[in-house]
């Protein structure tokens, strides 16, 4: 979540998140991006729009020190309808081109959500078993601009974790239309 206006106005919270993201990124020299990606929108967070995001990263980041991912349960939650072709290609990708710039966009952040389009909050639901549903993320790792980005997958050293984001890899893999994976990890060399 990029910020909260708490009790402040936009410009003010804008100005802290800024201020915040350039302590972070001051003296920094190595190769890893931070990417902040559109929240849901609850309370007072600032961040929930395309345009307020672009506001964030544009202010915060003079160099290409950072960017951003787009996410597809926060996107819902915060207004954005992926789960439809219109939604997703026009309402989503063409405004976050536009607005943010694709120049900025690093990864795709892939989770089906409990709650519904605009709930303003976001909780994670497994890939296909939410609100957003299987049809729309077979639609999302079709669409050719998103397929460059489809190809991440998080390491949890837990074995819990690391075998419920494998079932989400391999959900991936089958809704892509990629050869089959093996029904776990184990044995799979995570590198």
């Amino acid at each position: 979540m990029p910020g909260s206006a708490v009790s402040d106005t936009y410009e003010v919270a804008l100005d802290r998140v800024t201020r915040a993201l350039e302590t972070v990124l001051d003296g920094y020299g190595g190769s890893a991006q931070l990417l902040l990606e559109v929240c849901a929108g609850q309370g007072q967070t600032i961040g929930d729009t395309f345009e307020e995001l672009a506001d964030i990263i544009h202010s915060a980041w003079r160099r290409p020190a950072g960017g951003s991912l787009l996410g597809y349960l926060p996107s819902l939650n915060a207004g954005f309808d992926v789960t439809t072709p219109s939604g997703l290609a026009d309402e989503t990708i063409d405004r976050f081109g536009t607005i943010v710039g694709f120049d900025r966009l690093k990864a795709v952040h892939a989770n089906d959500s409990k709650t519904p389009l605009g709930a303003r909050v976001g909780p994670p639901r497994n890939v296909g078993a939410g609100f957003i549903g299987e049809e729309a993320f077979e639609r999302m790792l079709h669409e050719p601009f998103l397929r460059n980005f489809a190809r991440g997958c998080w390491r949890y050293p837990e074995t819990k974790k690391r075998d419920r984001m494998w079932r989400t890899f391999r959900d991936f893999h089958r809704l892509a239309g990629m050869p089959e994976l093996p029904s776990t990890a184990t044995g799979v060399d995570p590198e």
